[in-house]
């Protein structure tokens, strides 16, 4: 699936009142703590709050290996 910046199911005119957030998602990573801030910004945008969109490019990342690794961005 693909959606907007605040989560709602394009094309919305297809599909109104649908929202798409974590591992259905194409595009963005597939990870807890993005389907959680995706989340709320479905969430948010629903009850008509101000709502500031989830930035991918700024999602930390890491990798359970010896030594660790992790980034950000």
């Amino acid at each position: 699936m693909t959606g907007d910046s605040s989560c709602r199911r394009v094309p919305a005119h297809r599909a109104r009142g649908v929202w798409a957030v974590g591992d259905v998602v194409a595009g963005t990573p597939q990870l807890a703590h993005v389907a959680f801030a995706e989340a709320i910004v479905a969430v948010k945008t629903m009850l008509g709050e101000t709502v500031v969109p989830v930035e991918y490019g700024r999602v930390p990342w890491a990798i359970y290996c010896h030594p660790e690794v992790a980034f950000c961005g």
